[in-house]
């Protein structure tokens, strides 16, 4: 799905087909440019070159099994190359940054010591600086910890694929069926209710979403 990440709206979807029998190659990039042609977001290089030919900035994960991915940025234990026994870990609160062209890479070992790659051509090299953040801890106590602001920035907009799944999840005319097309039925009425919420909800006071969704339910059935 495309999402609005401050709203949650759905804006655009595709649907999973399952695997086909010849594997398709950058599928991310072309299910992505169909997803947001219209309105001209996943970490890809040959995407991010793509939408900064249009003015269009990228930031979002990276896999660590993309091909273009240099070995270092995944490496979190490094080894001397005069002795394979030798290694040396990556210290917790780490941050890698690496160039090409417009993308800059970065591989970030975070304080749980898991590692995050991030990729953006819409930040320099004086933007990925680190903030200070304030976590909560193992005894659940606030503690400081440090985080590049892309990192940040990041968490601040991915809600609204989240946020459409959270609210759907909610309230759903979803039921149990092995009609196929009957479930992607129930889906696209989710997404429609959800989106007309979204849009009466902008331009009146507070509503609440199940007063809504049963009152547009009762207009439905009213109308021949």
């Amino acid at each position: 799905m495309c999402c609005d990440c401050e709203s949650g709206m759905v804006i655009n979807l595709q649907m999973y087909c399952e695997k086909c029998d010849k594997k398709e190659e950058n599928q991310g990039f072309r299910v992505t440019i169909d997803m947001v042609a219209p309105q001209l977001c996943m970490g890809n290089l040959r995407l991010a070159h793509y939408l900064a030919q249009y003015g269009s900035t990228l930031l979002g994960t990276v896999r660590k099994n993309r091909v273009e991915v240099p070995e270092e940025a995944k490496q979190i234990k490094r080894y001397d190359p005069n002795d394979d026994k030798k290694a040396t870990t990556r210290e917790a609160d780490s941050t890698e940054v690496y160039t090409k062209g417009v993308c800059k890479l970065l591989s970030y070992y975070n304080e749980k010591k898991k590692l995050v790659l991030i990729m953006t051509t819409m930040h320099n090299a004086k933007e990925l600086y680190t903030v200070q953040e304030q976590v909560r801890g193992k005894d659940s106590k606030l503690v400081s910890v440090h985080k590049p602001n892309v990192i940040k920035q990041y968490n601040a907009t991915l809600g609204g694929v989240d946020s459409a799944d959270q609210m759907i999840h909610t309230y759903t005319c979803r039921r149990r069926t092995s009609r196929w097309n009957v479930r992607i039925l129930y889906d696209l009425l989710d997404i429609a209710a959800l989106n007309a919420y979204k849009v009466y909800h902008h331009h009146h006071d507070k509503v609440d979403r199940l007063n809504f969704l049963n009152e547009l339910t009762e207009l439905l059935m009213e109308m021949e």
